[in-house]
């Protein structure tokens, strides 16, 4: 649905934005979250470079926010994951091959 993502990608695309995708600086600051700013190859709209804003919840380590801005830092699109869960009961034998 439009409303979900798929975290794997997001990761996915945060790993090339930080390598072979990346056309700026690494930035980490840590406040609230760790956040990483990096100027990259957007991750959707092809010959287009996007200075992105990623957002790691300390506690999951998991990304809970992506903000996307020109290169000169217009804000144009905030994405984020509201109440994320983790480990939410699903038994270990459910990905067991009888």
């Amino acid at each position: 649905r439009i409303d979900q993502t798929d975290v794997g990608l997001l990761i996915k695309n945060i790993s090339h934005s930080l390598t072979d995708q990346r056309r700026g600086v690494v930035q980490i600051e840590q406040d609230g979250y760790i956040r990483i700013r990096v100027l990259a190859v957007n991750h959707f709209r092809e010959g287009i470079v996007t200075l992105y804003q990623f957002f790691i919840d300390k506690n999951l380590w998991l990304p809970v926010k992506v903000e996307e801005s020109t290169p000169d830092g217009q804000l144009e699109r905030t994405i984020s994951c509201r109440n994320p869960r983790i480990n939410t009961g699903v038994s270990d034998s459910f990905f067991q091959i009888d």
